[in-house]
């Protein structure tokens, strides 16, 4: 978790009082994630988020976001629109307008619930937009090209030691964490049995899809956000990560 320090809101007044000409007023902290810090705020009559964060790969997620508003966006797949991107001081900076709702998590199990059927339309909606603009599988970077050439190359990799993004080096927990190297490379072993079966769909796919990343008024999906692990394969990637 990302944490806010009380500095950080004079510096995002002074930030946004750069990028908007008119007054900007309701300067005020949301609830920070695991890779960056927010902030809510009012300019021109409309509401909007900016976020901060000083990961290396941020304006690389940021620039995500970007795209998938600008390809994927449809009223059956609300995307924030992201209106200015850059850096500021050590951070990455992404200001987006602001959707009208909560984080699905955040609301009671029975609202959750009744909401279900919208949510998985919103995962529908995911895999049947158009890829066509762009090209490979697996993540794709802020051009929007996938890093792999088959899905299959894709689920293969999983095992190699990353040395940049947000799993980088994570073989390191072999040694630092519960993880225990001769269960996972007897899964992966198993997984090379089993991927030849599975199929080269090309969809996209958000990779992240939890209920943080939701957004509703409590009627409807208001937003999906936080495209930082979208890739493309298999839809059912996307139903296989969620957890009900």
């Amino acid at each position: 978790m990302v944490v806010q320090s009380r500095g950080d809101v004079a510096r995002v007044r002074a930030l946004l009082r750069e990028q908007f000409a008119g007054e900007v007023t309701d300067v005020r902290p949301l609830a920070a994630g695991e890779f960056s810090r927010a902030f809510a705020f009012d300019a021109g009559g409309r509401a909007y988020v900016v976020r901060l964060s000083a990961f290396g790969d941020a304006a690389e997620a940021f620039a995500k976001d970007d795209y998938a508003w600008r390809h994927f966006a449809a009223p059956a797949l609300p995307v924030p629109r992201v209106v200015a991107t850059g850096r500021n001081g050590d951070d990455q900076f992404a200001i987006s307008e602001r959707v009208a709702g909560e984080r699905l998590e955040s609301l009671p199990l029975a609202t959750r619930r009744a909401l279900l059927p919208a949510a998985l339309d919103a995962v529908d909606a995911i895999g049947r937009a158009d890829v066509g603009a762009s090209r490979g599988y697996g993540p794709w970077g802020g051009d929007g090209h996938g890093a792999h050439r088959s899905w299959r190359d894709f689920l293969v990799a999983i095992i190699e030691n990353s040395g940049e993004g947000f799993y980088r080096d994570w073989h390191a927990l072999f040694q630092d964490s519960f993880l225990e190297r001769d269960v996972y490379e007897a899964v992966y072993r198993r997984l090379l049995r089993l991927v030849v079966h599975c199929p080269e769909d090309r969809a996209l796919i958000h990779c992240d899809l939890h209920f943080d990343n939701i957004l509703t008024d409590g009627r409807r999906i208001t937003g999906v956000i936080d495209w930082a692990n979208a890739s493309y394969g298999d839809p059912l990637y996307d139903v296989a990560w969620l957890g009900w």
